[in-house]
């Protein structure tokens, strides 16, 4: 059963995208975060992802990251690595935050169809999106994403 987030962890996620100066309310919030995600099993990038604005999810990573939840820490009870999620969610600026703190766009991790990482996801359904486009352009389109990468 999913517990909505506390009302003063939806309201923060409105507010400053930095920890205030003076202050460490980001920081106690992210505490509450945890809790919250121990508690309910749930995965707490998931869960910053959704509650924080990017900007604070930068922060975020940085944070979570020191406290031994990198971005390429996930439990085993959960399927995708936080980049896989980002990307499944299209969520460009977390995918961005999580690549800059270090997330390994290669990580392989199993699936019910074999093996696959969030830059194969991210080809997948780049493939999905130029149906279109002929075979030539499409294998542009891929070697473009392994060069950004």
């Amino acid at each position: 059963m999913n517990t909505p987030a506390p009302k003063d962890l939806v309201e923060l996620a409105r507010g400053p995208a930095t920890r205030p100066a003076g202050g460490r309310k980001i920081d106690e919030k992210l505490e509450e975060l945890m809790v919250s995600a121990r508690r309910r099993r749930a995965y707490v990038h998931a869960l910053a992802m959704n509650y924080f604005t990017p900007k604070q999810y930068r922060y975020a990573v940085a944070w979570l990251t020191k406290r031994g939840y990198g971005p390429n820490v996930f439990p085993i009870h959960h399927i995708h690595p936080p980049l896989s999620m980002a990307v499944l969610n299209n969520n460009r600026e977390a995918i961005q935050a999580l690549l800059d703190g270090g997330a390994d766009p290669h990580l392989s991790y199993p699936t019910e169809k074999g093996r696959t990482s969030p830059l194969q996801m991210a080809i997948d359904k780049l493939g999905k999106l130029i149906t279109p486009f002929t075979q030539r352009e499409y294998v542009k389109a891929q070697g473009y994403i392994l060069e950004m990468l």
